[in-house]
C-alpha cells in the first residue's frame, strides 16, 4: 500500500514508513428533508472534497451522528419528525451519555440550513456537545454556497484532500 508523504514529498510503502500522518477528508452531516434543498449543497460540498453524508429526518440524523463524528453538520429546522432544536437537544443528551472526554471528541459546529428567519429559531447556547457557527438562510446559489463553504474551511482550519498529477492524495491547509 503505498502513502504519499507530505512532508518528504514522496510516496513509501506503509510498512516502511511509520510516522506519516494520516488525514482522512474531513465529514460532514447534511439533514434536511428537501432534495432540492441538499442537492446544491451536497454537489458543493463534494466537489470542494468533504466526505458527505444526508439525512433526510432527524432521528436518521441522531443515529448517524451516534455511529461517528462529523467535522461539521447542516441542519434544517424544519424536518418531518423532529425540530431542528429538538435534534440538537437529543444529540446533546445522548452524547452526555457516552462518557466520553470531550477532548477526545470536539465540539461539532452547527450550520443552521433554514428557510426560517434567525430570529424565529431558538436554538440552545450552552452546549457541550456542539456550537452554532453560522445561520445560512435558504435557498442558497450556487456561488453563495462556494464562498460560505470556503470561509468554513477556513475558519474551521479544515484538512481537505486535492489530487496529484500522479492520482495520489495530499491535502491542503
Amino acid at each position: 500500500m503505498e502513502i504519499y508523504s507530505r512532508e518528504h514529498g514522496q510516496k513509501h510503502e506503509h510498512e516502511h514508513h511509520r510516522h506519516v500522518e494520516h488525514v482522512c477528508a474531513p465529514s460532514v452531516l447534511i439533514v434536511d428533508d428537501e432534495v432540492e434543498a441538499v442537492k446544491p449543497l451536497q454537489i458543493v460540498l463534494t466537489q470542494m472534497g468533504f466526505d458527505v453524508w444526508v439525512s433526510f429526518d432527524g432521528r436518521e440524523a441522531l443515529r448517524a451522528l451516534s455511529n461517528r463524528h462529523f467535522d461539521a453538520v447542516f441542519l434544517d429546522m424544519a424536518l418531518p419528525d423532529l425540530r431542528g432544536e429538538e435534534v440538537l437537544k437529543k444529540f446533546e443528551a445522548m452524547s452526555s451519555r457516552l462518557h466520553r472526554p470531550t477532548w477526545l471528541k470536539p465540539k461539532v459546529p452547527i450550520i443552521v440550513y433554514s428557510a426560517y428567519d434567525p430570529s424565529e429559531v431558538q436554538l440552545p447556547t450552552d452546549s457541550n456537545t456542539f456550537f452554532v457557527y453560522d445561520f445560512w438562510k435558504k435557498p442558497l446559489t450556487l456561488p453563495e454556497t462556494t464562498i460560505k463553504t470556503a470561509n468554513l474551511i477556513d475558519v474551521l482550519n479544515l484538512k481537505l484532500p486535492t489530487t496529484t498529477k500522479g492520482g495520489h492524495h495530499e491535502y491542503r491547509y
